[in-house]
C-alpha cells in the first residue's frame, strides 16, 4: 500500500509539475510593432529581431506611422512589443514600460522667420509634423 501511495505521490507530483512549467516557458513568437522601413524605430526591431532569433525566438516586424499606431497595437493585442516616444499613454494592459534610448527633438526656423529663441514665447505658430499616426 505505500508503495502504491508512493508511487501515485511522485506521479502527481511530476504531473503537476509538468503542467505549471507549460505557462513559463518563454514564447516562441513575438510581433513588434515599429515605425516605417527605413526609419529608427525599424532599425532598433531589426536589432531586437536578431538577437531574439539567436535564441529561437521568430519575431515579425509590423510597419506603422508610428507612436500612436504602435500604442493601439499593443493595445487590442495585436502586437506585444512596441516602440512609443515619451508622452505617448501606454495601453492599460501594458505589463512593462522601459526608456530604450533618449529621443531629441531638433526645431529648425528659416533665417529672418523673427521667431524668438524662447519656445515659452511661441504662439500662433505652425509646426510641421510627421504622418499622422506618429508621435
Amino acid at each position: 500500500m505505500r508503495v502504491l501511495i508512493g508511487a501515485l505521490s511522485i506521479a502527481l507530483t511530476v504531473a503537476v509539475t509538468w503542467w505549471l512549467a507549460q505557462g513559463l516557458a518563454p514564447v516562441r513568437q513575438v510581433t513588434f510593432a515599429a515605425g516605417g522601413q527605413g526609419g529608427g524605430y525599424w532599425a532598433v526591431a531589426e536589432q531586437y529581431q536578431a538577437i531574439l532569433a539567436r535564441d529561437g525566438i521568430e519575431m515579425t516586424i509590423l510597419e506603422t506611422a508610428g507612436s500612436g499606431e504602435n500604442a493601439q497595437l499593443l493595445a487590442d493585442g495585436t502586437a506585444q512589443v512596441a516602440l512609443l516616444q515619451g508622452g505617448i499613454p501606454a495601453p492599460p494592459k501594458a505589463e512593462a514600460l522601459s526608456a530604450i534610448f533618449h529621443e531629441p527633438l531638433f526645431l529648425f526656423a528659416r533665417k529672418g522667420a523673427g521667431v524668438s529663441p524662447n519656445p515659452g514665447t511661441w504662439s500662433g505658430l505652425s509646426i510641421a509634423l510627421g504622418a499622422e499616426g506618429s508621435g
